[in-house]
């Protein structure tokens, strides 16, 4: 956000496409890239899920198999570029890049009290470029020199050793970012080791999560849940229709609560044995899951996330979130038949090419109706 305000304002484009980019450039990333926490926390939920029903899989090949299928997080990427070059908006961002391309007004009024100077007492006239990328090198370079010590790609990692590489990589990186801070005097040691230990504190919420999404599992384990739930539905729900239920159901928990991390936690622990009660591919099933909580975290006015992008690009928060509802509803749209097609031929091939050209169809649309309005 700090990085391309001034670029985009210098190219006018509105602060509510910039916290719209941010946002979706930000959590889809962090699911489809298995090296991130979000990742490691899926992969937890879902080792404990196969350990409890006896399948040997590891949970990091088991993610991996459900990575194509995982079809908001790659359509929500997909939509930015279309949409930029398209040149074409619609709803209530096409008011704000009018306002900021014929006004020369890249932010709202409501948005003019955020774009005031730092007060902060950190001296960032002194940053350079290596503070940001020495810290990136070490933190990938660690990646690689673990899980090559541990013999990949001769062999697949399991997934205690791709979370001690992880662990490794990203306390090693933390620490180089503190010592370039420190170097280039933009904080002192002790600012630059406490903001690294206020991110730690910011963690303890997750790691709750992730204990409460474990207990839920037994509980609901122990009480046969799954079993029960297959019972009540088998006498009217075709299970090919079960992703297109876990999809929405995890939309609905993950826009209420404005936590992904929460509805991994709620909805992990019943898809899994559901999806095997059902006989359906259970990376399809996953992948659902996966998906509704990214749509909840990308759109829910109480996500982190979204409320990080707001800040990143000082755009009025209520602003960010009602001028990129209408994309995030479009993808959501898509997906929506997307699992539906995935529950009935489970070929992930059929699936995208079923997805891909919907979206450009409703693309197609949306901009035809923008043109009868604008005329």
């Amino acid at each position: 956000g700090p990085i391309f305000r001034p670029i985009y304002d210098k190219i006018k484009v509105s602060r509510e496409k910039l916290s719209y980019i941010l946002d979706s450039t930000s959590s889809p990333i962090c699911v489809l890239i298995p090296i991130t926490t979000w990742v490691a926390v899926i992969a937890g939920i879902i080792q404990t899920e196969f350990s409890r029903i006896n399948i040997a899989e590891d949970s990091y090949a088991a993610y991996n198999q459900a990575l194509p299928y995982l079809l908001y997080p790659i359509l929500a990427l997909l939509l930015v570029p279309l949409v930029a070059i398209s040149g074409r908006e619609f709803g209530s961002m096409a008011r704000a890049e009018h306002r900021a391309v014929f006004e020369n007004k890249p932010w709202s009024d409501a948005s003019a009290k955020l774009n005031v100077s730092s007060n902060d007492n950190f001296d960032y006239s002194n940053a350079k470029a290596s503070v940001a990328v020495v810290p990136l090198v070490v933190l990938f370079g660690m990646i690689i020199i673990m899980f090559v010590s541990f013999g990949f790609p001769a062999k697949e990692l399991s997934s205690t050793e791709t979370k001690m590489s992880l662990a490794t990589a990203y306390f090693l990186g933390s620490m180089a970012c503190v010592l370039m801070v420190a170097k280039n005097k933009i904080m002192t040691f002790v600012q630059a080791v406490g903001v690294v230990i206020e991110g730690m504190q910011k963690m303890t919420y997750m790691s709750i999560v992730l204990i409460a999404a474990f207990c839920l599992g037994n509980v609901c384990g122990s009480l046969g849940t799954a079993k029960f739930i297959v019972d009540i539905t088998r006498g009217f729900l075709t299970p090919a229709l079960l992703p297109f239920f876990m999809f929405v159901i995890g939309c609905i928990i993950a826009f209420a609560t404005g936590t992904s991390h929460g509805t991994f936690g709620i909805l992990l622990p019943l898809a899994i044995p559901i999806s095997m009660q059902f006989e359906i591919n259970v990376y399809i099933g996953i992948a659902a899951v996966v998906s509704g909580a990214l749509f909840g975290d990308h759109c829910s006015p109480i996500s982190d996330t979204s409320i990080m992008a707001s800040a990143g690009a000082q755009c009025d928060h209520l602003e960010h979130v009602a001028t990129q509802i209408p994309y995030v509803l479009t993808v959501a749209g898509v997906c929506v038949v997307g699992f539906i097609v995935a529950g009935f031929v489970q070929n992930v091939y059929i699936t995208w090419a079923v997805s891909f050209a919907l979206m450009l169809c409703v693309l197609f649309v949306i901009r035809s109706m923008e043109r009868r309005k604008a005329a």
